[in-house]
């Protein structure tokens, strides 16, 4: 008898061996690429970045944690060593030129006008965005983008390349989305295509890493904004989302093209990377076999950049460059920081732009945290001061021997605590964000549980509708007249909004509503049983004209866990751990601070100054770490078996009966 079992379960867990879905996301410097590299190589090509097997059994520890450990270990380890196959990577910024190349062959009719137009298009995508304001765009920062049609030629756009182009814009992708994706998959893993792509975009770190980094920035907002590269978005310009999936429809085509192609071969994809939470939803709406993951590098990312510029502009590692060269290194660094942090704010997503970067919402998407660990960082003899499975390389073989074999481990402390946190924060009805929060105590016992929403005797904001405060007072509205103050304040009905600028007289909050708030929108969203609620705090800030996370209807998730405890007089929270869905604030860290939280676990990357200011200062400071592990939907993938494990050794019983071949 064949060693394959001919079963029904062995046919499930062939499906999730043979098809996976990784999207990867995280700032710049957190590890994507490095994780991409791993995913790619076989087995034996990494496990040079795992502690052996023989090595974690002789590690020092004396409790039950560390056994399981040991031997949870032992499981992924040959697992992987007996079943792992690479994956295939797509690479974000390699899309991006596919897309870009394949408008232009659409719109010109010989090569040399495509390597025309691809000039210009490098420069122009330096071109400034919106009008220079002092301290917000440097101006003496001059970008080397000059790359003439002729050199793109010597980088590898050939005649023979832009052949290949012209024949994928000859297709009917509509009418022939076949013949379209299997040519376009065949293009996009052509050498010639591969080679351009290393050769431009190593031309480009070569001359400025920050050109290359700002240059895919640019090109994948033009991409999601207007379906065509050759467009500078402006950022107060009004863009329809029509093609804010443009790019994520780009990668699904190379997926399906590739199965068309080897229809036999298993399909295993890594994206690096991702950084548009709607593609992630795009992504994940299409394929039950998705994971995405966030990389996390516990705030080295600057260092990691450091060596990256380095190597690609001078050829060696920071430490041999001289000052000159290591002020150059210096300012590109800088100038990639603050384009990282542009790409996690969300300020575009709140105003309707859909189509920018927001890595803090890609990663709060994410259901798979890694961090990025090396094996040079673990105390040699010691299982004491580090998290279990704690490389990148042990991260991910702990999780794909758990995409493949679901249910073969339990889940980690950190991992079963994050959950209940992250199943609290869908309690919250606020509309803008929602966020949980758990403190446990040392051992991992549950002391309080909370979830951003207003103190518990308000309505949330997901239940209160902007019609009705525009209509407040008015005969014959749809509600109850004498439940006015139970839904809005009177500052909603009554209060004055003094605008930031003195040139603008005050206003009232409601008049400033009734401005904003159309009557034909009420009416769709009735059309489809649905309401019309809003977020005070944005609203406020925007009559204002202001950012502040101040006045704010809700409690934060933090806080109200702190306040809840308290409320019922339960046990001290002194010594207790939280874990929470975002990151704290200073005023939540503050308080976290203060009632004795030794360590906080989070998800998203920290955007405000609460670890430099509150938490990295006094006596016996609360731990800050990165979450690691699995959340979510993902969480249950990845811990529940297909059917209980006794149930499966009784088949193995019955079909091995006669020996394996």
């Amino acid at each position: 008898m064949s060693g394959a079992m001919s079963i029904p379960v062995e046919e499930m867990y062939k499906q999730r061996k043979d098809f996976v879905i990784v999207a990867l996301t995280g700032i710049t410097g957190s590890g994507c690429s490095d994780l991409a590299d791993i995913m790619a190589s076989p087995f034996e090509e990494w496990k040079d970045k795992l502690r052996s097997t023989v090595k974690v059994a002789k590690l020092r520890g004396g409790d039950k944690g560390d056994m399981v450990f040991q031997r949870e270990y032992d499981l992924c380890y040959h697992v992987c060593e007996k079943q792992y196959q690479p994956f295939e990577v797509i690479k974000y910024r390699n899309v991006l030129l596919l897309a870009a190349l394949e408008v232009l062959a659409s719109n010109y009719d010989n090569p040399a006008s495509i390597r025309d137009a691809m000039a210009k298009l490098v420069k122009k995508k330096f071109d400034k965005s919106r009008e220079i304001v002092e301290d917000v765009e440097d101006t003496s920062y001059v970008v080397n983008n000059d790359i003439q049609p002729e050199y793109l030629k010597e980088l590898g756009l050939t005649d023979d390349l832009c052949g290949r182009f012209f024949e994928v814009a000859k297709i009917d992708r509509h009418n022939e989305k076949r013949t379209y994706r299997k040519t376009l998959y065949l293009l996009y893993e052509d050498t010639l295509f591969v080679s351009f792509c290393e050769h431009f975009y190593g031309e480009m770190k070569q001359r400025d890493y920050y050109a290359k980094n700002f240059f895919v920035h640019r090109l994948a907002t033009a991409l999601r904004a207007t379906g065509t590269p050759v467009v500078t978005v402006k950022h107060d310009d009004e863009y329809e989302n029509d093609h804010v999936f443009d790019v994520a429809d780009k990668i699904n085509c190379l997926i399906k093209g590739y199965h068309e192609e080897y229809p036999d071969n298993p399909r295993r994809f890594v994206i690096d990377s991702v950084r548009n939470s709607m593609e992630i939803l795009y992504l994940r709406e299409r394929y039950n076999a998705f994971y995405m993951i966030a990389m996390h590098n516990d705030n080295n990312e600057e260092s990691m950049i450091w060596q990256k510029v380095s190597r690609s502009m001078y050829g060696k590692n920071w430490e041999n460059l001289t000052e000159e060269e290591r002020r150059e290194v210096n300012i590109k660094t800088t100038k990639m920081m603050n384009l990282s942090r542009v790409e996690c704010g969300m300020e575009d997503f709140e105003d309707g732009r859909f189509y920018g970067p927001d890595i803090s919402r890609c990663v709060t998407e994410s259901e798979i945290h890694i961090a990025h660990h090396k094996l040079s960082e673990i105390s040699e003899g010691s299982i004491e001061n580090f998290p279990r499975f704690y490389t990148t390389a042990e991260q991910w073989m702990k999780f794909y021997a758990l995409i493949i074999r679901p249910g073969l481990i339990t889940p980690s402390r950190d991992e079963r605590c994050m959950s209940v946190a992250y199943v609290a924060k869908f309690n919250s009805g606020c509309i803008s964000r929602q966020v949980g929060c758990t403190i446990v105590d040392q051992s991992a016992s549950i002391l309080s549980v909370g979830w951003n929403d207003p103190p518990s005797r308000q309505l949330p904001c997901q239940l209160r509708y902007a019609d009705e405060l525009c209509h407040c007072g008015e005969e014959g509205y749809n509600y109850v007249k004498e439940t006015e103050t139970r839904l809005f304040s009177t500052f909603e009905m009554y209060g004055m909004v003094k605008p930031t600028d003195k040139k603008k007289q005050p206003r009232e909050f409601v008049s400033h509503m009734k401005e904003d708030i159309k009557e034909y929108t009420v009416a769709a969203l009735r059309e489809q049983g649905l309401r019309y609620p809003y977020c005070f705090r944005s609203r406020y800030n925007s009559y204002r004209g202001q950012k502040d996370q101040v006045n704010t209807r809700s409690l934060h998730a933090e806080e109200n866990t702190m306040l809840r405890i308290a409320k019922s007089g339960g046990q001290g929270l002194d010594g207790g751990i939280m874990y929470v869905t975002a990151s704290p604030c200073v005023l939540c860290s503050k308080k976290a601070f203060q009632i004795g939280i030794t360590e906080i676990v989070y998800l998203d990357p920290y955007t405000d100054i609460a670890p430099e200011l509150i938490l990295s200062c006094g006596f016996d400071q609360p731990k800050l770490r990165p979450f690691m592990g699995a959340i979510g939907e993902t969480f249950y993938k990845l811990y529940k078996p297909f059917m209980p494990y006794k149930d499966e050794l009784t088949i193995w019983e019955k079909t091995t009966k006669g020996g394996v071949e």
